[in-house]
This record gives structure tokens, C-alpha cells and sequence, in this order.
């Protein structure tokens, strides 16, 4: 596939002041320091716990923030220092879909009225708008008698129709989700993720699949980024997250994952983490997760694992110990390096129906 999207040390630091003078003290390193591309056609996902840095990186990379570091790189032109009217184009090329259905609709306007907005912007609205948002409306699984209604005559999942119809109206080629579908129930969650999967092989759309949720996560992608406290701890295929997951992180979070087969479910041990996630202004020496980890060791505080393939399938993760690298049974002893460790027990799980 072509790639589509590069991004290279990407940041985003917020200055902490303190004091009558406002004086420079300190940053919360929200997102800091991320590489990871994308191509033409795919969905990468990004899952981590809420404060990772997820969102922050979707808006970055939709350029609605300004990174602090780093490069973006789109369709092979370096994005991440353009402004004002340089970013007209790139508008028309990254579109952002949000999250609350409720809250990313304008009351004062109609269905019509929101979707034709990006159009206008663009001075294309008078050669054939009308007829693009019928299209528009189509395409999302609505139909021209919405077009004349108000944001409160929907439901949430309408609403988050006519979002995504405005998020198409411009013709991009990438789409950013963040949590798209969350604030929704579950069978209105299947409808939605199911109509995006239609649109991206009709339209060969790429997908920056922001969420927590795993189910909906692995029904979605076709590669996976988890990340922690700013930074990819784990990146690889979907399969491979799933089936191998090489970062103890992941393999915390995966145990969380509703299992559809009641007949497996007492095999999955639930694995519940102690402690609380580090600040990202202040994070901890070396590995950022050693403070919660099972596994840490004294090298784990003194050295900052590297993003790292120990085999040719694109799988990358950063750890000093990846799965199946300590003998059997000492993966779940806390190691001396770290207060908090983590614990085992059985899961009850509720499975996410597929559409």
C-alpha cells in the first residue's frame, strides 16, 4: 500500500506556570514523542487508557492543535508547521469526526445546513451542493426527508450520521474517529461501525480509529498502536496484538476485553493493575509503565526501552521484557525496581455484539 501518513517524534507539551509572574515551571507532556505511519486504505487504531495522549494526537494530526515537536507528514508534505489559509487544503484532504453527537451539532442549523457547511467553505456549494448532500445523507444511511430537520430531532446515532456526512462533504482521504461511537448504545455502536467499514471500501478511506473499547477495536482494524502516558508502547497487525501480545500493558488491557464464547470465558485471568497512572508531568525514570508493571526490574528505572521488531511482521514493542523473555511463572511476580505491581484474578466479561 502507498503510504498516506507519517508521523515522526510527534509532541505536545502544555506549559505549567505558577506565581504573580506566571513563571515557566514545568510541562505535561501530553503526547511525547510518537512515530508511527499510516496507508492509503487503512484503519489504525490507537487504545490506551483515558489520558494517554489518544485524542490529543487525533486533533494534532487534523492540525485543529499545533504540535509542540515533531513531524506530520501528509501524502508526502511535511504538515505540522502550516497556519491559517495554508491549511485550506488539507481541510479539504483530513477531516475529524467527534465524539459527543450531542454537542458537535449546531442546534441553530438543519441537517442540510450542516453538511452543505464545508461545501460553502470551499465555494463549491453553488455547482451541485444540493445534490451532494442528498448523496451525502444517502451514503450514511439516511435519506433527503432528514435533511429539513434540527440536531434535537435525531437520535444519537442519527446525529452521528449527519456527523459523518459532514465529515465526508469535503472528500478526504483521511478521516480521524475520535471515539466515535461511545457516547451510543451498544446496537446502534454495531450500525455505525459496520456503515464505516462500508464507506472505506467504497471510498478507499483511511481511518485513525481513536478508542478504549477493545471489542469494537478489533471488529475495526487492520493494525493497532497502544499507547501510555504519551508515548506507543506496542504497535503491530490486529491479529498479532490479539494473539501476542508482546507489552505488558497490553496484555493488562486485553484481559479486559469482553470474550463472545461463554465457553472461554474462565480461561481469561483478569489482570488488574494497582496504582494510579504516573503524571505526565512529572513521569517516571525509564520505562514510563514500570511503576505499575509486574515485570520491572532495576534496568527498567535506568534505561528507556526502545520501540523495537523482534520479528519481520511489523510488530514493534517497547519493553526490556516482552512476553515469553522471563521463565514460567515469574512474569506475574513484582519485581524490585517497582512499588505497585499488578494482580490476577478471574473476569466476568460482556461480549460486544458484531453487526
Amino acid at each position: 500500500m502507498t503510504e498516506l501518513l507519517r508521523v515522526e517524534g510527534l509532541a505536545k507539551h502544555y506549559p505549567i506556570r505558577r506565581g504573580v509572574l506566571r513563571r515557566h515551571v514545568g510541562d505535561v507532556r501530553a503526547v511525547d514523542g510518537l512515530d508511527f505511519g499510516m496507508a492509503t486504505g487503512e484503519t489504525l487504531s490507537l487504545v490506551g487508557e483515558s489520558g494517554c495522549g489518544k485524542s490529543t494526537t487525533g486533533r494534532m494530526i487534523a492540525r485543529l492543535l499545533a504540535p509542540s515537536g515533531g513531524r506530520i507528514v501528509f501524502d508526502g508534505r511535511d504538515i505540522s508547521g502550516l497556519s491559517g489559509k495554508a491549511l485550506s487544503p488539507l481541510r479539504r484532504e483530513v477531516q475529524f469526526m467527534f465524539q459527543d453527537p450531542y454537542a458537535s451539532l449546531s442546534p441553530r442549523m438543519t441537517a442540510h445546513d450542516i453538511i452543505a457547511e464545508p461545501l460553502r467553505l470551499q465555494g463549491t456549494y453553488r455547482q451541485n451542493g444540493a445534490a451532494r448532500v442528498t448523496e451525502l445523507l444517502d451514503m450514511v444511511g439516511l435519506s433527503r426527508q432528514h435533511a429539513d430537520r434540527y440536531a434535537h430531532e435525531f437520535s444519537g446515532g442519527q446525529r452521528q450520521r449527519v456527523g459523518l456526512a459532514r465529515a465526508l462533504a469535503p472528500g478526504p482521504r483521511l478521516l480521524v474517529l475520535d471515539e466515535p461511537v461511545s457516547a451510543l448504545d451498544v446496537s446502534i455502536q454495531a450500525q455505525i461501525v459496520n456503515q464505516l467499514r462500508q464507506l472505506q471500501r467504497e471510498l478507499g478511506l483511511a481511518y485513525l480509529f481513536i478508542s478504549h473499547d477493545l471489542s469494537i477495536v478489533r471488529h475495526v482494524s487492520h493494525r493497532i498502536a497502544v499507547m501510555y502516558l504519551g508515548r506507543i508502547v506496542e504497535i503491530g497487525p490486529r491479529a498479532r496484538i490479539f494473539s501476542a501480545p508482546e507489552h505488558p500493558y497490553t496484555r493488562a488491557l486485553l484481559s479486559a476485553t469482553p470474550v463472545a464464547d461463554p465457553a472461554r470465558r474462565d480461561e481469561r485471568r483478569r489482570i488488574t493493575l494497582q496504582g494510579d497512572v504516573p503524571s505526565p508531568s512529572d513521569p517516571p525514570s525509564g520505562c514510563r509503565f514500570r511503576t505499575r508493571c509486574w515485570k520491572a526490574r532495576d534496568i527498567c528505572a535506568n534505561e528507556e526501552p526502545k520501540l523495537v521488531a523482534r520479528q519481520e511482521d511489523g510488530h514493534l514493542s517497547a519493553c526490556h521484557f516482552p512476553e515469553g523473555t522471563l521463565s514460567s511463572g515469574e512474569d506475574i511476580t513484582p519485581g524490585p525496581s517497582q512499588g505497585a505491581g499488578g494482580t490476577v484474578e478471574k473476569k466476568e466479561a460482556r461480549a460486544w455484539p458484531e453487526g
